[in-house]
């Protein structure tokens, strides 16, 4: 697993994974994504982009939005044994729905047509290739 250097602002694996759990646990509790940023001062775009792992999350804003949930802070820190499982559903599922919402965005149906080609066109070069590629001299 690549780590971050230390005083590095780039978002690393186990922010995804802290985002999973925390989004995770806010489901699980019924609570809207406005409802805990409205608790801990955020907007709730902030608190979408924390659980998407788009943006890291400092250790104060950790704890509040563990008080917000009414969990322990060290709960959305520990993963569970099956998190490598639902981590990697989730981070599929977040691609799903990144791809639809910029579908709807295309501004027209050729757009979406000339998308489709090249979506095409990558997965037959993916699966075509026999061995690896050649490297030049």
């Amino acid at each position: 697993m690549k780590r971050d250097i230390p005083g590095s602002r780039r978002v690393s694996e186990e922010d995804v994974e802290i985002g999973f759990r925390i989004r995770k646990v806010r489901q699980n509790k019924g609570i809207s994504q406005k409802e805990v940023a409205a608790k801990i001062g955020i907007t709730y775009q902030q608190l979408q982009k924390y659980e998407l792992g788009r943006n890291r999350i400092t250790a104060t804003t950790l704890l509040k939005i563990a008080e917000a949930l009414e969990v322990d802070a060290g709960a959305l820190l520990q993963p569970a044994n099956d998190s490598a499982s639902l981590f990697k559903k989730y981070a599929l599922h977040n691609l799903d729905q990144a791809a639809a919402g910029l579908w709807k965005k295309l501004p027209s149906e050729r757009h979406k047509i000339v998308l489709v080609e090249l979506m095409d066109i990558l997965h037959d070069a993916a699966h075509s290739r026999t061995a690896p590629p050649q490297q030049r001299d």
